[in-house]
């Protein structure tokens, strides 16, 4: 079994030199990324050292890379003064508090599809808490009663209504029917009013 190992990775050994250099070369541009690495004016000029030296390398994985980090250099030396998530993981942390509240009311252990639907709502909503300390009164929500769903949120839940019934094959003939009719109906308008 050791002789089948050791024949596989003499047959990829150049493979996996190419890759150990490549990822080496983007160890080097994601640490101009993290800020624990220097000042954000220092950071970026690190980062351009590189993309110059990339771009005048003759391997083309750097020259690809190159590419890549001047069309990515806009928008990652940003200031921003807010707190926002700084990677994957702290995005995960800063949702946790939503999703663990809509998997304590479903009893699943993923979320749900209700964060999609109403998430313009109701994460702000869910999340309030966090950004004040003591209960609001009724007076303080009573301006929001009448405030309007955002429009993707009210498409998200129609969408999720249509692929409900689509997915019933009791209710499927029926969709399509009225699916048919809505899109004869709007053929008929627009051929009025190019009229």
């Amino acid at each position: 079994m050791g002789t089948c190992i050791d024949t596989g990775l003499k047959v990829v050994a150049p493979t996996r030199q190419k890759a150990q250099t490549q990822l080496a070369d983007i160890r080097l541009v994601a640490a101009t990324l993290d800020p624990q690495t220097g000042s954000l004016a220092r950071r970026r000029r690190r980062f351009a050292r590189l993309q110059e030296k990339y771009s005048r390398s003759a391997v083309p994985s750097q020259k690809q890379l190159s590419k890549q980090m001047a069309s990515w250099v806009v928008g990652l030396f940003v200031l921003v003064v807010a707190k926002v998530p700084y990677d994957n993981l702290d995005l995960e942390r800063f949702f946790r508090i939503p999703k663990g509240h809509e998997r304590r009311i479903h009893g699943h252990k993923h979320v749900g599809m209700r964060v999609v639907r109403e998430g313009a709502t109701l994460l702000p909503t869910l999340d309030v808490h966090h950004q004040r300390a003591e209960l609001f009164t009724a007076e303080q929500l009573l301006p929001y009663r009448n405030h309007p769903i955002p429009a993707d949120q009210i498409e998200a839940q129609h969408r999720h209504q249509v692929m409900r019934r689509a997915a019933s094959t009791k209710q499927r003939p029926e969709l399509l029917l009225e699916l048919n009719k809505s899109c004869s109906d709007k053929r008929k308008h627009t051929d009025l009013q190019s009229r």
